[in-house]
């Protein structure tokens, strides 16, 4: 198996442990190191001095001697060091796994809870979010499936001439009065929906809410995620910045409903 190529024993820090531990070796100044985990303990040696005759052990251990205390600036073995580095980097990774195996653990009962929040559910509620009029309601309710309220109807929006707290939405020559409230909570109403209006792509009403279904457009989803979230920011908080993100990039990834954790809440992991 080829091995990992490096320059520098610090130069590990560029790799994974986990990557390392299965290549089971590396190169390091000309020479190939093997790398094993035996009951949780790293071992690392020197690969190919079996092959030497004494004198050439002996040669090589006077050249290796003068190269690390010249080049290295250290008497211990390079494998030694390379020991050091790696079971330094294996405690990390431990910490790393016990994180995000107690997040997942967690996560799995948000994934339970979400099982119950139907698609009918979503719609219901971001309906009832869209208008604060029970006439618009009942409109919009009877008309979710109609086509002649998809994005290529859709012609603009105009602001209300004697209400801020309603915006229209025009689709050809129909028009619909919407909630211009500020949202609070992805409650889909103002900017939200405005956006969506205009930047979505949407067969009918009922296709624009269902496209946010689990998603991290989804306020219930986002409600199931921040307990665990933030109990697991909570543990780490006080772990030195490189670790912290060690863990948090073992669970950004993680899949819900239909998104990933780190997609649906990145505020609270510190995410850009």
């Amino acid at each position: 198996m080829t091995p990992i190529n490096i320059n520098n024993i610090s130069d590990l820090q560029q790799h994974s442990f986990q990557d390392i531990a299965s290549q089971g070796s590396l190169s390091l100044g000309g020479n190939r190191y093997s790398v094993t985990v035996v009951n949780d303990q790293v071992h690392v040696s020197r690969e190919g001095l079996g092959s030497l005759s004494s004198a050439e052990r002996l040669a090589g251990g006077i050249k290796d001697f003068f190269c690390r205390l010249f080049q290295d600036g250290s008497l211990t073995t390079r494998s030694s060091r390379l020991e050091t580095q790696l079971g330094m980097m294996q405690q990390v990774q431990t910490r790393v796994d016990h994180h995000a195996k107690e997040f997942r653990t967690c996560l799995e009962e948000s994934r339970q809870f979400l099982q119950h929040h139907s698609l009918q559910n979503f719609t219901e509620a971001c309906t009832s979010c869209m208008t604060d009029n029970p006439s618009t309601l009942q409109f919009l309710t009877e008309n979710l499936n109609n086509p002649a309220f998809g994005k290529d109807q859709f012609t603009g929006i105009e602001d209300h001439p004697g209400n801020p707290q309603i915006f229209i939405a025009k689709f050809g020559d129909q028009q619909i009065e919407f909630s211009n409230r500020s949202s609070s909570n992805l409650e889909l109403r103002g900017e939200i929906l405005k956006r969506e209006l205009s930047e979505g792509d949407f067969q009918n009403l009922g296709d624009l809410i269902s496209k946010n279904h689990l998603t991290e457009k989804d306020s219930v989803l986002t409600y199931c995620l921040t307990p665990p979230v933030l109990e697991l920011t909570g543990r780490i908080s006080q772990y030195p910045p490189a670790i912290r993100d060690q863990i948090i990039s073992a669970i950004v990834n993680e899949p819900v409903g239909n998104t990933t954790v780190g997609a649906a809440v990145p505020h609270l992991l510190n995410l850009p």
